[in-house]
């Protein structure tokens, strides 16, 4: 393949990544959106390489019970009007709008955005506001514990100001969809990189592993999207100081999904720790299940930040099944059936 190709491995960036001298990799910008960018704006030959089957990775008010989801019973928790807590987060989130572009962190990082964030809520009095930050901030897992910036990250002025664009039949996916038609055969579906090696003379010679078998592409430059975990990284053939970085690195899992019955048509559930500060669930949880208006339909998100158990497509089965099922044995509500988790992951 033609040496003025940039190679875009599929995925979602949280900053810039350096490999040696021969790759580097921008902020904040996703796979899909940085190939459809350089091949139509910046006229440049691309080629995504994407481990999935298809583009884009991460894509009413009903009535709301407090569950403890370890036990199924009702938890203690009593919301509060967030407004004012919102407004005192508001006044700290704004005072970092160096954020709105990715970690471009000044030297040195100020010392709120260190803290974990329960002590962030502590000190600034942010606890009514805590269903609104675990709406947005859940699959940082323990929030807790969670570092104020990446919290920051997730819930902070672009969502403060109602800064989204939506498509207009509210379907993420037709992004993608309408981007994965763009490219067309600028994308290998079903391929990562096995080996990859920078020649002397700056090229990018890389194996990569198609579900038709092993193909060779030469790049100038590449894009590197995919989170920059050390097992990720390694086919790159990394030095022992990037190596050491990439380990520090980690990632959570985050399932969502569709499951029938076990909770009543109009409710949802929201997931409230007893004895936990905050009511904050710890790792690993289901976040909520939601009513999704259709009779016996629920949504949900399951996190965890270790991976174990929902590293698998069974094992979140198992365990948002687990979660579903105990509020049926401690009879919080008065449903029949056995409730079971419907959809594909």
């Amino acid at each position: 393949m033609s040496v003025n190709r940039v190679l875009c491995l599929g995925g979602i960036l949280a900053g810039w990544v350096t490999l040696g001298t021969c790759g580097v990799a921008p902020p904040t910008y996703d796979g899909t959106y940085a190939a459809v960018r350089l091949r139509e704006d910046f006229k440049k030959s691309v080629l995504v390489v994407e481990k999935s089957t298809v583009l884009g990775g991460h894509v009413d008010t009903y009535n709301t019970r407090y569950i403890d989801l370890r036990t199924g019973k009702p938890s203690a928790f009593v919301p509060q009007d967030p407004t004012a807590a919102l407004g005192a987060f508001a006044a700290q989130a704004y005072q970092y709008p160096y954020l709105v572009d990715g970690y471009s962190l000044p030297d040195p990082v100020p010392a709120d955005l260190l803290l974990p964030f329960g002590d962030f809520v502590k000190k600034y009095n942010l606890a009514a506001a805590i269903p609104t930050f675990l709406r947005f901030g859940s699959n940082l897992g323990n929030m807790n514990t969670a570092t104020t910036l990446y919290v920051l990250m997730n819930f902070g002025i672009p969502q403060l100001a109602n800064d989204y664009l939506i498509t207009s039949r509210h379907d993420n996916s037709e992004l993608y969809r309408a981007a994965a038609k763009l490219l067309g055969k600028d994308v290998l579906y079903s391929s990562t990189v096995k080996d990859a090696e920078c020649t002397a003379r700056g090229t990018h010679v890389l194996k990569i592993k198609t579900k038709d078998g092993t193909q060779t592409v030469y790049a100038k430059k590449l894009l590197i999207t995919i989170p920059p975990t050390k097992d990720n990284m390694n086919p790159f053939n990394p030095t022992d100081a990037e190596a050491k970085l990439y380990e520090k690195f980690k990632y959570g899992t985050y399932w969502t999904g569709l499951v029938r019955g076990g909770i009543p048509d109009g409710i949802s559930v929201q997931n409230s720790a007893n004895g936990s500060p905050y009511y904050l669930p710890g790792s690993p949880y289901v976040e909520n299940f939601d009513f999704t208006g259709v009779p016996g339909l629920h949504s949900f998100h399951a996190v965890s930040t270790d991976g174990f158990p929902l590293n698998t497509e069974v094992g979140a089965t198992v365990f948002t099944t687990a979660q579903l099922v105990s509020m049926t044995l401690a009879k919080t509500f008065n449903v029949q059936g056995v409730p079971k988790v419907e959809s594909d992951f």
